[in-house]
């Protein structure tokens, strides 16, 4: 894995990263819990689409895990770096010849899947996509993105039904401090 993707892994709590090296992958991180609520066979979906501003495009991502039926976790992305861009476009046109790896937490990997895709999958015409992620369209566009998931309003969006049936849970071990006894996540200060 390159640092770009290791880096992203230790900076975000949650997160959909897609990435190529040989080898189209997804790469998921989310808690525990949810991720063995997926190994155990709950529905997952991802919506792909865009928003325009400023005659820039604004690729994003939504993942809804059900779950619960009535009310899926969703985990909202933004993919303004052109290598997951490329990736993503790869791993939608290749279909079912991908990885998708989960990560917990802590940035452990914890389960592995060759998953399939839903057969809707088309290619993703992007153009002129905005790469400044300190860019204030960025806030508005994830902002208006999580109102319109909130509001149901994802017509626009390619719907990618996810089957991790075949998943394989990874062995990890852990070294321990015993002394420790609070664990903490999120950024430190």
């Amino acid at each position: 894995m390159d640092d770009f993707i290791s880096s992203r892994l230790n900076d975000e709590e949650v997160g959909i990263w897609f990435y190529d090296n040989g080898l189209e992958k997804f790469i998921i991180k989310l808690p525990n819990h949810i991720i063995r609520a997926i190994n155990q066979g709950c529905k997952l979906e991802m919506l792909v689409g865009q928003y325009f501003v400023s005659e820039k495009t604004y690729p994003v991502i939504g993942l809804f895990i059900y779950d619960h039926i009535d009310n899926p976790l969703i985990v909202t992305q933004s993919s303004n770096f052109l290598l997951e861009i490329d990736a993503l476009k790869l791993i939608l046109k290749r279909g079912n010849s991908i990885l998708l790896d989960f990560y917990d937490e802590l940035g452990v990997p914890v389960l592995s899947s060759n998953p399939t895709l839903s057969e809707n999958t088309v290619e993703i015409q992007w153009q002129n996509i905005d790469t400044e992620y300190s860019n204030d369209n960025w806030k508005k566009v994830l902002d208006q993105m999580k109102l319109d998931f909130d509001a149901k309003n994802y017509q626009d969006f390619q719907r990618i039904e996810i089957n991790v049936s075949n998943g394989v849970a990874i062995q990890s071990a852990f070294i321990t401090d015993q002394n420790i006894t609070t664990h903490y996540l999120g950024r430190s200060t």
